[in-house]
């Protein structure tokens, strides 16, 4: 019996030490072939570390550009750095001032005129010598409040309110020519600024679009001889003001001021005007003297020497000069 007894004793020894040895093994085959896992114990973690956790998770995240949103997807980050931001970093406003002036004008876009933008408008319509709708304003301040618009018009160190007025008054001008009505208030804008003849100034204006090309120029000259007007397309203007070859509105105008004696003798002079056109005073003889000498140099066929003077030019050069020669004459005496 005994023996018996000892020998069940070691065998179930021998299988609990059998079973504790090999256990793993068994669990690794049963769970291959029923599917069950072995649920490891979760470490546990503290409140400080799992804090740590978190905040490094969120900064890892934030560097991607992208956080975790409440119900765990992820979304992009919006960023507030505008153009005008990275114009200041770059450096091209010449003062904060320059820069916050920039920044209130570009909320005008959304909120409309404020006292600032309506400044800037009032200032433009004067420079310019027409009225500037507050639509035809906004509408040049939308293409002109642009990254590109900035860098391809200023240096460093160069954007102010008053050079960036300056190219808004050439987007002003060229939108608003753009309409015939306004086309025609401009040239008779120009022409009392200018003392020309109204049907004069499209010839003038030709004359700066096409200078150094000579035969065009003759080409126009001769179109106002014959009709007494040219035909000045607002494309034309248009592509010559976004040529950058006009730096603002009162540069155009010099321009045109120093073509000015190139078409004043050619403009048709009335016999019955000359006397009090030219000479208006004939008390002082030595005054009208100095005066006629004046008007000869401008007015005599021979001085006229800008171009190639055609025979419809010479024509009307010296039927102008005649006039002239025939009203002093009768003065003179």
């Amino acid at each position: 019996m005994l023996p018996k007894l000892f020998s069940n004793i070691i065998l179930a020894v021998i299988a609990i030490f059998v079973l504790y040895t090999f256990a793993p093994l068994i669990r690794e085959i049963f769970g291959g072939i029923f599917g069950t896992q072995n649920n490891k114990k979760k470490k546990s973690v503290s409140d400080s570390d799992f804090e740590e956790m978190v905040k490094r998770k969120q900064e890892q995240l934030s560097s991607t550009g992208r956080i975790p949103s409440q119900m765990g997807k992820t979304k992009e980050t919006k960023t507030n750095r505008s153009e005008w931001d990275y114009l200041e970093e770059k450096g091209y406003f010449d003062s904060e001032d320059s820069a916050t002036y920039f920044k209130d004008l570009k909320k005008s876009l959304d909120w409309g005129l404020d006292q600032s933008s309506q400044k800037t408008l009032t200032k433009i319509s004067k420079d310019i010598g027409i009225e500037i709708s507050e639509a035809t304003f906004m509408k040049a301040l939308k293409k002109a409040l642009t990254k590109k618009f900035i860098l391809e018009n200023f240096d460093k160190q160069t954007l102010n309110p008053q050079n960036f007025q300056k190219k808004l008054s050439l987007i002003c001008l060229d939108d608003y020519l753009g309409d015939e009505e306004n086309f025609e208030n401009y040239m008779k804008s120009l022409s009392r600024k200018l003392l020309l003849d109204y049907d004069a100034i499209p010839l003038l204006i030709q004359t700066v679009i096409y200078n150094g090309k000579e035969d065009l120029i003759v080409s126009e000259i001769e179109e106002y001889i014959e009709n007494q007007t040219t035909n000045l397309e607002h494309q034309n203007f248009s592509k010559f003001i976004q040529s950058h070859k006009v730096k603002d509105i009162q540069d155009f105008e010099k321009l045109l001021k120093k073509q000015i004696d190139i078409i004043l003798p050619l403009v048709p002079l009335d016999e019955k005007n000359a006397k009090v056109e030219f000479f208006s005073d004939t008390s002082d003889k030595d005054l009208l003297k100095k005066k006629y000498k004046k008007i000869v140099s401008l007015y005599h066929p021979d001085k006229w020497n800008y171009y190639n003077k055609t025979d419809s030019i010479d024509k009307r050069l010296r039927e102008n000069f005649n006039i002239i020669q025939k009203s002093y004459d009768i003065i003179s005496k």
